[in-house]
């Protein structure tokens, strides 16, 4: 469950990227 929440942050950081 914690994969989707990562993902979730990721895709909502662009400049995480």
């Amino acid at each position: 469950m914690l994969n989707l929440a990562i993902i979730a942050i990721y895709l909502s950081s662009p400049a995480f990227a």
